[in-house]
């Protein structure tokens, strides 16, 4: 249907606006359109530039990076309450080097997700939390599933 290219071949997919390499992603476009912000002093070279980026400009009070976060949130929610309305997990568990971050994702994330949640204002949207093997979560999975 169009949108950011993603990984699988595909246009437009969840992982293409809402994983960490598309954080990397829209964090170097910001700082491309913005070479006063802090994001260049965070990381002086694009090729520095990782998911962690605008979380340590954000923490310069960076209007860029708080921006580009804003909006990496407003996806995560809109991309986790499709799932909600599907399938209606009881919990939602953040994995990957994102995760890490803590409240400082999930406290902005789960505030936005209750637009997204179908009925939110009656049944409470799932618990967000992050995943408690961190960025390791996705390997230790995949080892599992071929053990």
């Amino acid at each position: 249907l169009g949108g950011e290219p993603c990984g699988c071949g595909n246009q437009g997919c969840f992982e293409a606006y809402a994983s960490a390499t598309a954080l990397t992603r829209q964090t170097k476009r910001a700082m491309q359109e913005n070479p006063n912000s802090a994001l260049w002093r965070v990381a002086p070279l694009l090729e520095e530039v990782n998911a962690k980026t605008p979380f340590d400009a954000a923490l310069l009070n960076d209007a860029t990076a708080i921006a580009v976060l804003d909006q990496y949130e407003e996806y995560l929610a809109a991309g986790i309450g499709g799932i909600v309305n599907l399938v209606r997990p009881e919990a939602i568990i953040i994995g990957g080097g994102v995760s890490c971050q803590g409240d400082t994702l999930l406290i902005p994330l789960r505030e936005k997700l209750k637009k997204y949640c179908y009925a939110s204002e009656f049944i409470a949207p799932p618990v967000v939390v992050s995943a408690t093997l961190g960025n390791d979560a996705g390997i230790i999975g995949a080892a599992m599933l071929a053990r």
